[in-house]
This record gives structure tokens, C-alpha cells and sequence, in this order.
């Protein structure tokens, strides 16, 4: 069995706690997996399905071009999920035949990219949706779309600030981030370091009401400091950047009707686009045989939607069908049950009140991989 150290804000860093009541409520709560012996990771089974791939600029009436070319060739989208950011555009979506079988036959993958080239750029694959980490791979998506769009700029946006500073003495470059707390924060945080090739050998996770505050000591892969201007700045923008991501702009509409149409989505989003609106993110999901659809939107010109407008989608679409609700993302943080949250409240509750957790990883008798590999697949499985 693995063996860790787990420490309050009011101990010295690397000090362990050893208080017995605190080390049994670490022990056999689900967070301490990251520590103990971890399990295995069972998402719900699915069979694997068709995942189109799709980046490019985004515009108003994009998703329904898209969805309206997979009705017009009789292909159902089984699950899907759509990021904008900056002007431009990511998008996974899981198709299957009628039957409910995967796209396989290569005229039919070759008529769905000639057909998609037209709208956006595409690639196809197979997948289980069921173990696809989606959030990750759009963050991958849209980094990759960034670096080779040459002319796109990243700014430090948003509310989140992001500071970087070489600790030679020890060993380590510290990463200081600072934003809004929401859920899937760490989430988010974690992937991008991970994904840019750097270890994390040490994290501290506070939040105050809506504040968070996380800090990590990381190394490069090969074990060096950040070493050059350029690569701290660089560090800094996709940070923010997988920061403000996630960042839902517009109105929440929610659709849930009978899934017994595969133009359901492709009539939904024409909808949308006729009355000028302009989807900012999508989740599109099947719950037995009822649809359950997400969609954030905004005008073509990215303000908030006017209501007139947002009255007469519920009406062509249906009012039984579609239904305005609030943006749990949006929500005060004391609500709140993300990660960052429940490091930084629940866990104090049973810890005497303390106000910040911290974790050293690399007090883990296990490979910095296999560590990192199992604290993502927590985050998605236990807490997201």
C-alpha cells in the first residue's frame, strides 16, 4: 500500500499530520484514493462509437450546419460536447447508425469529412465515449488550435492571475494561480500542466467564499527549472487560458424530449441560428430515450440574449421541451461541489475547521505518472 502525508495550512510544509481521528476520516473518504491504494476506474460500460473531432472559427450557426449534415445522412449523435474560446471553436461528437452501430465502412468516413470539410475541419475515430476523458481532449483540442493559428492572441484575461518563480535553492519552479473558485477548477489546472510536460511535486489548494488559491511546485519532465522568459509567459497564457475555457457565456437553455428523432438537434440548433443566436458551449447527452441537451447562447454579436428572442425559441421548439435555468457554474461558490470546494470546505469540517489543505505527492510510493494518471480519473469518476 502506498503511503502518504496529508497537511493543514497550520503546520509547517512537509509536515505530516498525525492525529489519529484525522488520519481514519482521510483514510476512508474518497479523496484519500489519491493516497492510499487507488481503485479501479469503472465508468458507466458503452459501446464504442464514431468520435468526430472538430476545431476551426467559430460563427453563429456552426452546431446547426453540423447537425443538420449528420440528420441530411442519417446518422445519430449518441453524446456530444462543444467549447468555444477566442473566436475559435472545439467540438467532440460520438455518432452511431441507426442501429446503433459505430461508422465503420470508409465510404461512409470519407463522405462524412468531405461533407464536414465544407463547415469546419475534421477528424474521425473510434472511441467509448464512457472512457474518453472529453474535457481534457477539448483542452488539448483548442491548445493545439491555438499554437498553430499564428494569428490568434492570448491575453491575461479574465478574472484569473497566474505568477511563476524559480525556487533554486530547493529545486522547484512555483506556480501561483489565482481566480473565481467554480467546479472542475483543479480539473482544469492539473491537465494543463500535466499536458505541457510538467511534474507536479507539491499543490496547495484554499478557497475563501469565492476566491481560490492554488499553488504547485513542478519541475519540467526532465527534471530542469523554467528556464527562459518566453516559457514562463507561455506557461502563463495556456494556464489562463484553460482557466477561462470553461468559462460559460450566454444563457442556459436545457432540451429534454423523446429521443426518437435523430433531427431533433439539427431542427433544435436551426432554431437558434433563425432567431440569431449563437451557441457559446454545448453538452448533448441521451438518458435512456429522452434527450438531455445543454446549450449556452448569446446573440450573433456575443451579448446577452434578448428575451423576446429567447420567447420565441421556447415556443417553435416547445415550451414542454425547453426550459431557462441558472448556470450552476455561475452560482456563489459557497454552493458550490467542486473539487477546490470540497478540499477547501468539507474537508475542515471533519479537520477542526482548518482553512487549506495540502498534499505531497511526492511522498507516494508510486510512479509520478501512475499518480497523476489515477488523481485525473478520480477527478472524473468520484468528484466531477
Amino acid at each position: 500500500m502506498a503511503t502518504g502525508s496529508w497537511m493543514s495550512s497550520t503546520s509547517p510544509i512537509g509536515t505530516a499530520t498525525s492525529s489519529p481521528m484525522r488520519l481514519s476520516y482521510l483514510t476512508s473518504s474518497s479523496l484519500c484514493a489519491v493516497l492510499m491504494t487507488l481503485p479501479p476506474y469503472r465508468p458507466a460500460a458503452s459501446e464504442s462509437l464514431t468520435t468526430l473531432e472538430l476545431t476551426g472559427a467559430d460563427r453563429p450557426g456552426l452546431l446547426s450546419e453540423v447537425f443538420a449534415v449528420l440528420a441530411d445522412l442519417q446518422y445519430s449523435v449518441a453524446q456530444a460536447k462543444l467549447w468555444t474560446y477566442k473566436g475559435r471553436v472545439a467540438a467532440l461528437i460520438f455518432v452511431e447508425e441507426e442501429s446503433g452501430a459505430p461508422v465503420e465502412e470508409l465510404d461512409k468516413i470519407r463522405c462524412i469529412k468531405a461533407r464536414l470539410r465544407n463547415v469546419v475541419s475534421v477528424s474521425l475515430s473510434s472511441a467509448d465515449p464512457g472512457r474518453t476523458e472529453i474535457d481534457r481532449r477539448l483542452h488539448q483540442m483548442l491548445l493545439s488550435d491555438q499554437e498553430l493559428d499564428h494569428s490568434a492572441t492570448v491575453s491575461h484575461g479574465g478574472d484569473s492571475s497566474v505568477s511563476i518563480q524559480n525556487w533554486t535553492e530547493r529545486g522547484y519552479s512555483i506556480v501561483s494561480v489565482q481566480c473565481r473558485d467554480r467546479p472542475k477548477l483543479l480539473f482544469d489546472t492539473v491537465c494543463a500542466l500535466t499536458d505541457l510536460n510538467y511534474v507536479i511535486f507539491h499543490g496547495k489548494i484554499d478557497t475563501n467564499d469565492d476566491l481560490a488559491c492554488q499553488e504547485f511546485y513542478i519541475r519540467r519532465a526532465d527534471g530542469s527549472l523554467i528556464g527562459s522568459e518566453s516559457e514562463r509567459q507561455t506557461l502563463i497564457q495556456c494556464l489562463q487560458a484553460a482557466i477561462d475555457r470553461r468559462a460559460s457565456e450566454g444563457l442556459r437553455l436545457e432540451l429534454h424530449a423523446p429521443d426518437r428523432r435523430r433531427e431533433l438537434l439539427a431542427e433544435a440548433t436551426r432554431t437558434f441560428r433563425e432567431n440569431g443566436l449563437s451557441v457559446t458551449m454545448a453538452e448533448v447527452s441521451r438518458k435512456g430515450d429522452t434527450a438531455s441537451n445543454v446549450f449556452y447562447v448569446t446573440d450573433a454579436a456575443g451579448r446577452p440574449a434578448n428575451v423576446k428572442t429567447i420567447d420565441a425559441v421556447i415556443e417553435k421548439i416547445g415550451a414542454g421541451n425547453v426550459r431557462v435555468c441558472e448556470d450552476p457554474i455561475q452560482g456563489t461558490g459557497r454552493n458550490r461541489p467542486g473539487w477546490g470546494g470540497f478540499v477547501g470546505r468539507r474537508l475542515p469540517e471533519q479537520l477542526g475547521q482548518t482553512k487549506s489543505v495540502q498534499l505531497r505527492p511526492d511522498k507516494i510510493s508510486v510512479p509520478h505518472y501512475q499518480l497523476y494518471d489515477s488523481m485525473r480519473k478520480i477527478l472524473l469518476y468520484y468528484i466531477l
